[in-house]
């Protein structure tokens, strides 16, 4: 991806996270948990995180699971 595609693309805002039904994409996860997108991909293989896969290069967070996953994060503090 070019730098002036990356400048355009939208970003998600961080209050979708309390929306009950939102679906999240992985770069809104990753700001919210502090963790990088990567980590949470091995999250989701390791079975901590559910992902909804909308297509071959869509992948999605339900803000439920995103918000409960948070919360473990801070229990394993």
């Amino acid at each position: 991806m070019s730098a002036a595609a990356t400048s355009t693309r939208r970003q998600q805002p961080l209050e979708a996270l309390q929306l009950p039904d939102a679906l999240l994409r992985m770069g809104t996860l990753a700001a919210a948990s502090g963790l990088s997108v990567s980590t949470l991909y091995r999250k989701a293989a390791a079975g901590e995180l559910a992902l909804v896969k909308m297509g071959a290069r869509c992948t999605r967070v339900r803000s439920g699971d995103a918000r409960a996953f948070i919360q473990a994060l801070g229990a394993q503090s």
